[in-house]
């Protein structure tokens, strides 16, 4: 029971930090990042948040987009708990998930491949 009501609110939390990055906070670049997985502890206090970002400008590196991210923790936090009917709000830790250009590199690859033969 315990483990699908963490299930539960890691989606809930991943679906309202998204919509906190995109409707509630002003710097633009916060609106080209997806949150890609919410890893939610046992004791629900802390969340591992995994995002990936659209690399609108050449400055947005994986590194920058983290400290963008560690720079609004507390106000992503604040928000997340005003939306959130929670006895304990729990602490966020941000990943960069490069799964996706990773996928992106494979696939590079194949079509190379193919072309070539």
């Amino acid at each position: 029971m315990k483990i699908d009501r963490i299930k539960h609110l890691s989606l809930l939390i991943k679906e309202e930090i998204s919509k906190i990055l995109l409707l509630s906070l002003e710097q633009e670049a916060l609106k080209f990042i997806t949150i890609t997985k919410v890893e939610l502890t046992r004791d629900m206090r802390l969340a591992k948040v995994y995002f990936s970002g659209f690399k609108k400008e050449d400055n947005c590196d994986p590194q920058s987009l983290v400290s963008l991210m560690l720079k609004n923790r507390g106000a992503i936090r604040k928000e997340l708990s005003l939306k959130l009917n929670l006895r304990h709000t729990p602490e966020l830790k941000f990943y960069y998930d490069d799964s996706i250009e990773y996928a992106q590199k494979i696939n590079d690859i194949i079509n190379k491949i193919k072309e070539e033969e």
